[in-house]
């Protein structure tokens, strides 16, 4: 079979349409846009894991956060020592160091947050909110902290 060359009407893409068989532009006309579909799927996959990511880490970063704030309101906690005890005995004052504690997370952004004294140590907890980016959802985290006071070297 001997093929004519493209630039004369006998070659098959000169052929009227008439003559392409119907099932084969039925074919053709039922996979039309089939691959749009497969794109949106895709597109929304890709979306969806990217929210996941983002807010993840976000949580993630906002309950570090709120970890750092409780040590750091610990730690201003049981910086209040009680005076008049000997160097060996460091105690805290109880009062001053909540009141202390208690303005430092309040300071620092925590929506809410309480602090408890002991003899030897201040513990504090703060409670933090993440707003989604992706995710239409407030995301609340705690953190904790403890401290001792340290006497001088």
């Amino acid at each position: 079979m001997k093929l004519s060359p493209p630039w004369t009407k006998r070659h098959f893409l000169y052929q009227p349409l008439s003559r392409v068989s119907r099932s084969a532009r039925n074919q053709r006309d039922r996979e039309a846009g089939g691959i749009t579909l497969y794109v949106v799927i895709f597109v929304v996959a890709l979306l969806a894991v990217t929210g996941l990511v983002v807010d993840g880490s976000g949580r993630l970063q906002a309950l570090e956060r709120a970890a750092d704030i409780a040590r750091e309101a610990a730690r201003t906690a049981a910086q209040n020592i009680d005076p008049g005890l000997g160097t060996n005995d460091l105690r805290i004052n109880s009062a001053a160091a909540v009141e202390d504690g208690r303005a430092y997370l309040t300071q620092a952004g925590c929506l809410s947050g309480d602090v408890t004294v002991t003899a030897g140590s201040a513990t504090a907890t703060c409670i933090y909110t993440y707003d989604g980016i992706f995710i239409p959802l407030t995301f609340q985290v705690t953190g904790t902290g403890t401290a001792q006071p340290v006497g001088a070297i």
